[in-house]
């Protein structure tokens, strides 16, 4: 657009097919349930296609101060056809082949699902001088997968200076460096998470509808990470020996994890989001060249 901004659009089509066989010989406790012994075929095909549009720039405010930024926009959309058709029976043994299903009996495993995330994001990064900077960042997906309003947010703030640059050191020290980040993540489900789901069986006088063992979840929250870091680098003579060290500390909330819950209840299992799971810890690097 100009010599400060530019725009950039993109348009990507993955897709891939994946052809799949199981085979269990007569008697495999657990698997081959019928006599003869058990064979399946299926294909899963993938497909996954991404628009994005990014906006970036860069000026020069004055002598000491810098800014670069970009905004975007972006559309990922996901598909995935299964299909499998078992044999839980042969009429010959381990004669895999779906041509020998026990009485020409033949059951189908099929399903589908798209999932669609559209994305707002932009970063701007301030610098003094080469040496002080400052980055913030935000991004709002919307997702396809949780309840309405489909949304989550989630910002970061980071700071980095190069101390070296910006005080008067020691000959012996070559380059050092401070940095502190806060930043945070989220991520969205699996499709057809937040209504019951019904398989149609065969079975009885006629085929009937069977409803998920699993109770699902419609209230579903998007899972967020919350990240904390600070570190610092320094290398000393003429870069012959390097420190580098790091504390960071992790909480991750809203996980998806099932339960049990009790027989009168209709299910043997439940959805639920829950924990706040913590890891944190320090890293020290040494180098010696």
């Amino acid at each position: 657009l100009t010599n400060w901004l530019s725009l950039q659009g993109r348009v990507s089509n993955d897709t891939y097919n994946d052809f799949n066989t199981q085979k269990y010989a007569n008697n495999t406790a657990n698997y081959a349930r019928k006599a003869g012994g058990y064979y399946s075929e299926g294909t899963d095909y993938v497909a996954e296609r991404n628009v994005d549009l990014l906006l970036t720039g860069n000026n020069k405010i004055n002598s000491d101060l810098k800014v670069n930024y970009n905004l975007g926009v972006s559309d990922l959309r996901r598909s995935l056809r299964h299909r499998v058709t078992i044999a839980d029976g042969l009429s010959f043994q381990n004669r895999y082949d779906l041509s020998f299903a026990t009485g020409g009996v033949v059951r189908f495993d099929n399903y589908t699902y798209t999932r669609d995330l559209q994305s707002v994001y932009g970063n701007v990064q301030l610098s003094l001088k080469d040496f002080l900077y400052l980055d913030v960042s935000a991004r709002n997906d919307w997702s396809s997968t949780l309840p309405a309003p489909h949304s989550y947010f989630y910002p970061s703030v980071g700071v980095s200076a190069i101390l070296s640059d910006m005080l008067k050191m020691p000959s012996w020290v070559s380059y050092s460096k401070a940095r502190v980040a806060l930043t945070k993540v989220g991520n969205d489900a699996d499709p057809y998470m937040l209504k019951q789901t019904y398989t149609a069986v065969a079975g009885g006088l006629s085929n009937y509808l069977a409803s998920s063992s699993t109770k699902l979840i419609p209230d579903l929250k998007p899972e967020l990470t919350t990240a904390l870091e600070l570190g610092t680098e320094w290398r000393f003579f003429n870069n012959r020996l390097g420190i580098d060290f790091t504390y960071y500390k992790t909480n991750t909330k809203n996980q998806l994890f099932t339960v049990n819950t009790p027989t009168p209840s209709g299910f043997s299992r439940a959805y639920i989001n829950a924990g706040n799971i913590e890891n944190k810890g320090m890293e020290l690097t040494l180098n010696v060249k």
